[in-house]
């Protein structure tokens, strides 16, 4: 098989995993912004957990 075709595959893989992540993160901060500040204050964790989650990945490449 070619070597060019998989790697491209391989790089088409992850950046598809990548933009599920970052759109997850989109997701999570925008439904954040519907709950009240409780809420918001709990959950506001989990989304930086995400967002760093994301830079780690996109910095590995």
């Amino acid at each position: 098989m070619d070597k060019n075709l998989d790697l491209q595959a391989l790089l088409g893989e992850k950046q598809i995993m990548l933009d599920s992540l970052v759109n997850g993160v989109i997701l999570l901060g925008a439904a954040t912004l519907a709950l009240g500040e409780k809420e918001r204050r709990e959950i506001n964790p989990l989304v930086d957990n995400w967002i760093e989650e994301v830079r780690y990945l996109v910095d590995r490449g």
